[in-house]
């Protein structure tokens, strides 16, 4: 989620993913929570500008029909959020988002609690099976873990079944392609003795992650520009 407001308008932008489908869940409650402190804080309705799929809420695996909820034992977040087409702009977004994984207080719960995959519709006999406290999953796994648990839960046989397999396939196939790349950059950027250590290595926190922003900016603009000529 990104927020920036206009200096002269006084309009406050809330962007979330500009992918539809329930594997945004976290994304979209983060909108909306924030939606609902500028709310609080005072900012009228004509001064909030949203950019985000409408499709979660009422999601078929979506245990609570028309509630979101960004905290376990947390409010409804999506009631009050500006529904109107005029408002709630489908516009496609990039780049990363503020999720944030695991925290003292829902340690212990497991994901389909959040996912809705656990709820009582479903009819498989395995619900409960290799439920993963959200605590030890990587962000970038979340993804992984949701597709698994859509394919655990579905009933055998089932074009659900089926279909969620094959999403879990291509989901799988894509990070094991991203991972390759990186590996091989790697290698012909700091030779094969070298390439593992120096792609695993993190910078100290709070140090910048990019030592010439104008060189990244001017990277980008380039790479996109030679994408969509």
């Amino acid at each position: 989620m990104r927020s920036g407001s206009g200096h002269r308008s006084g309009r406050v932008k809330l962007t979330g993913s500009g992918r539809p489908g329930l594997n945004e869940f976290l994304d979209f409650a983060n909108v909306c929570h924030a939606y609902q402190l500028l709310k609080k804080w005072g900012l009228k309705d004509e001064n909030i500008i949203v950019f985000m799929y409408d499709d979660i809420a009422y999601h078929p695996e979506n245990p609570r029909p028309g509630v979101i909820l960004n905290s376990p034992h947390g409010n409804d977040v999506f009631e009050g959020v500006p529904k109107i087409r005029k408002r709630v702009l489908y516009n496609g977004t990039f780049g990363s988002h503020i999720m944030q994984y695991g925290d003292l207080h829902i340690h212990e719960d497991a994901l389909s609690i959040y996912m809705g995959s656990n709820s009582g519709k479903h009819t498989s006999t395995n619900n409960n099976e290799s439920l993963i406290p959200s605590r030890h999953v990587n962000q970038r796994d979340v993804h992984i873990l949701y597709l698994k648990s859509k394919f655990q839960t579905a009933p055998e046989g089932s074009t659900r079944k089926i279909e969620a397999y094959r999403q879990l396939s291509e989901a799988i196939s894509e990070r094991e392609h991203v991972d390759n790349n990186v590996r091989h950059i790697g290698v012909v950027l700091f030779g094969v003795e070298n390439a593992a250590e120096v792609v695993a290595t993190v910078r100290p926190a709070g140090q910048s992650l990019v030592d010439d922003w104008d060189c990244l900016k001017s990277f980008w603009r380039g790479t996109l520009r030679v994408a969509y000529d």
